[in-house]
Order: C-alpha cells, then structure tokens, then sequence
C-alpha cells in the first residue's frame, strides 16, 4: 500500500513537472488559515514548489512534513504554492493532497496531526 501511494505521489509531482506559476511572487491565496511569511513550512512548501525535478521535489515535499507543525498549517502553505503537490492555482487544496504526502511519511508530526483530525471527525 506504502509503496502505490509512493509511486502516486511520484506520478502526481512527475506530471505536473512541479513548474512555479507565471508569477511566484504572486502565489495562490484562498480562505485556509495563513502562515506566517516567514515561517519554516511556507518556506519549505515554496521551496517544493520551485523544484521542476521531480526526483528532487518528493524529498523536499517530505521536508515539509517536518517544517510546518499542522496539518492545517501544511495545507495553508500548500493553498499558497500549490505547485509543490502538482496543482495549479485552480485545484481544489485539501485533505487528499496532505493523504497523498504522509503515505510514505506517517510518523511525521502533520501526519500525526493529519490522522488524529481524521479519527476525530470520524467519532464526531
């Protein structure tokens, strides 16, 4: 299971050639809550998201993981470069995506994070 949703992110990252947008400066801003600017996981996320190497981006997607401390945090950073995943500023951000990362990746704290939101909506 590990290793399809590895080759799937893989795939995702390979086909979208993690490009940046037209205008990086400029990156896409929706309604999630807002990292700070200059935040670790913004960083980090704006790093993935300028690697146009794919063999290059999975791990810097990976360190992303370790860089924002939420799950929210992480998907906010990802509304703003969604590049880093391979979506373009029009893809819908949400809970597949940070699914998508924290297959290979579960013991990373947004994993954690990302699980334990999960079980509790599940409960709720």
């Amino acid at each position: 299971m590990r290793s399809i949703l590895a080759v799937a992110l893989t795939a995702i990252v390979a086909l979208s050639g993690c490009g940046t947008s037209d205008n990086p400066e400029t990156p896409d801003t929706t309604g999630s809550p807002d990292p700070t600017e200059a935040s670790e996981c913004l960083e980090s996320m704006r790093l993935a998201a300028d690697e146009i190497d794919p063999s290059k981006a999975v791990p810097l997607i990976t360190e992303t993981l370790d860089a924002c401390k939420t799950a929210d945090e992480w998907l906010a950073a990802l509304e703003k470069y969604p590049a880093a995943m391979g979506l373009g500023p029009q893809d819908n951000v949400g809970d597949d995506s940070l699914a998508i990362a924290c297959a290979p990746n579960q013991e990373a704290a947004v994993c954690k994070d990302f699980m334990a939101k999960l079980q509790e909506r599940q409960t709720s």
